[in-house]
């Protein structure tokens, strides 16, 4: 029986696919974080769990574990407001040296958990979306059987991305910046994890570069209403702030400031690029049966 080695199991989405994940179909399954102290799963931990406390940029850590492991699922990332250095260390050099370490373990598979911000046409002050490029690129030179999965806005508990939306959704004034009329596909986390599973088990590694987002698309200000409406019980007419001079001004303050700031300025692109998923074979077949927006949002923000 094979092996599983999963890279950022403790974060937000690793928890929510281990919850999914059959671990009778593993002989072990090895987890890798740089923080052990975070429960991985709503229920009592199986035999065949493995945590591993160790930082991808220094395999002397894990690299034992990878022999015997036939997949490996890769979602650790350095996200939210990171220092440039530090996507980069972590998303690009680290997706590397992990490539590095499989191949010579004899990993057969490689699942990267890439993000949708990858394909917007710009994004020069989005250091997170770069790095995640450049390991794009790393997985595509590799010698791994692979599968590049682009997931649209992640909802749920503890979603960074819908925690920044509601602060600005549930000002006294809403802010939109930009017209607000940028499409996004929000995906649940839960069916995100699902997809991944669905990936595993139908030994999916054939080179693709798959994109995944919800069911429903909607622009980034009606969701942001919707939000509003959901917490508040009503909505209000947002001040439109403009994006332009926005970007590029928040680029050079966080180099600064970017602890107080409440946005970067890489997540300002997601105002003025769509976050839409383009058609495959396993959106089409998934997507339907997914959640909602107000699902979601019932998911994510209720008690």
């Amino acid at each position: 029986m094979e092996s599983l080695f999963v890279t950022g199991g403790s974060g937000f989405v690793g928890r929510n696919f281990f919850n999914y994940l059959d671990f009778t179909s593993y002989h072990e399954v090895f987890s890798l974080s740089r923080n052990k102290n975070v429960p991985l799963l709503q229920k009592p931990a199986p035999h065949n769990l493995c945590e591993i406390a160790a930082d991808l940029a220094n395999p002397d850590g894990y690299r034992s574990f990878l022999k015997g492991c036939r997949t490996v699922i890769h979602l650790a990332a350095a996200t939210g407001k990171a220092k440039p250095t530090e996507y980069h260390r972590v998303n690009a050099e680290g997706t590397e040296i992990l490539l590095g370490e499989c191949e010579k373990a004899g990993v057969k598979n490689f699942l990267f958990i890439s993000s949708i911000a990858v394909k917007f046409p710009q994004k020069k002050y989005y250091h997170y979306a770069l790095a995640k490029e450049q390991a794009e690129a790393k997985v595509r030179h590799s010698r791994l059987h692979y599968t590049i999965l682009r997931p649209t806005i992640i909802i749920g508990k503890g979603s960074a991305a819908l925690a920044g939306l509601v602060r600005l959704a549930c000002l006294p004034k809403p802010v939109v910046f930009g017209t607000g009329k940028t499409m996004v596909q929000p995906i649940f986390v839960g069916d995100l994890a699902l997809a991944i599973s669905e990936i595993l088990s139908g030994d999916g590694f054939s080179g693709e570069t798959l994109e995944l987002g919800g069911r429903e698309s909607l622009s980034i200000e009606d969701f942001m209403k919707r939000i509003r409406e959901f917490l508040k019980g009503h909505s209000l007419a947002a001040l439109h702030w403009p994006l332009a001079p926005t970007i590029p001004l928040l680029g050079v303050l966080e180099k600064f400031l970017s602890p107080i700031l409440p946005l970067s300025a890489g997540q300002l692109y997601s105002f003025q690029c769509d976050g839409l998923a383009g058609p495959n074979h396993l959106s089409s077949r998934l997507s339907p049966h997914f959640l909602s927006v107000k699902q979601m949002l019932e998911e994510s923000l209720c008690p």
